[in-house]
């Protein structure tokens, strides 16, 4: 819903990256861009002199995404660090038996490693990917490596 919108907004496509995906993605040839979509950062775009720009809504956008994701990040974290005082505290008392201790540690990993997983692979490779858009870097390898990830999440 609203996070679609947003991506769609900051991302969509436009004049430059309709003219960038036919130079690059599709070699110059005769497709019709009206029935492709193509959704992404271009925050280089070069003018019809060949200079290049800042395309700015692609910059809002990226900050936008860092922004958003830095700010779940916190919040898995702080939430994480609670969840984990909280079980520490019911394990230190002395009624709790060691089955009950042992049950909560394993849902507390559960928990964990439900974090780590969308961290390692979608975040971190979705980190690479802005931060080579800032250096106007293009490494192929990298989105392949992100589109992969994604299907494994």
């Amino acid at each position: 819903g609203l996070r679609a919108a947003v991506s769609r907004y900051f991302a969509g496509p436009t004049h430059y990256t309709t003219q960038f995906y036919k130079e690059v993605l599709f070699n110059g040839s005769q497709v019709d861009t009206n029935e492709v979509d193509i959704m992404g950062f271009y925050v280089y775009p070069k003018d019809i002199y060949g200079k290049q720009q800042i395309n700015w809504m692609s910059v809002a956008g990226m900050v936008e995404n860092t922004v958003e994701i830095s700010f779940y990040g916190t919040i898995m974290c702080v939430f994480g660090m609670k969840c984990y005082q909280e079980i520490k505290n019911l394990n230190s008392m002395k009624t709790r038996s060691n089955q009950y201790q042992s049950v909560q540690k394993q849902l507390f990993l559960a928990l964990v490693l439900q974090t780590i997983i969308p961290l390692i692979l979608m975040y971190i490779p979705g980190g690479f990917i802005t931060i080579f858009c800032i250096a106007d870097w293009s490494i192929e390898l990298i989105g392949r490596i992100l589109c992969i990830t994604i299907a494994l999440y």
